[in-house]
């Protein structure tokens, strides 16, 4: 399996720049978080593992080219609507897009995912009966 990692992040530096300065690459490269990459068809213990290990996992590719173009049809007319954050915690730059599974059929369908559910459930089985999912915006 290809396993990639993001670059280091032993140092927070966030304290040094405030939030509405850009930053320079060397302190983009610094801050930015290790997340290990993995392809779409990583088998469902590597995911654990790497959730374990870094509190999170990306996994490349995972959507296909028809649910990308599905997700962007359905969400289209609210991006177009420019609609952005309102302060510094939700980003003055950053659109903002809520009701998710109600306004797409296919965020509905992602959210209901076997694969990503089944990761979510295995993981967190010894400290729950079940998951909820939180995937209202974007």
């Amino acid at each position: 399996m290809a396993r990639t990692k993001s670059p280091d992040s032993s140092r927070d530096v966030s304290h040094l720049m405030p939030y509405d300065q850009p930053c320079s690459a060397e302190l983009r490269r610094i801050m930015t978080a290790q997340i290990t990459h993995l392809p779409a068809d990583a088998p469902q213990e590597e995911l654990l593992h790497c959730v374990a290990e870094d509190g999170a996992v990306i996994i490349d590719d995972v959507l296909g080219e028809e649910r990308l173009e599905a997700l962007g049809h359905d969400l289209a007319p609210f991006l177009n609507k420019e609609v952005y954050g309102r302060d510094a915690f939700t980003g003055f730059r950053t659109q903002r897009i809520g009701a998710l599974i109600a306004r797409s059929k296919a965020c509905g369908e992602l959210a209901l995912e076997p694969r990503m559910l089944d990761a979510a459930r295995t993981y967190l089985a010894e400290h729950c009966d079940d998951v909820q999912l939180h995937f209202t915006s974007a």
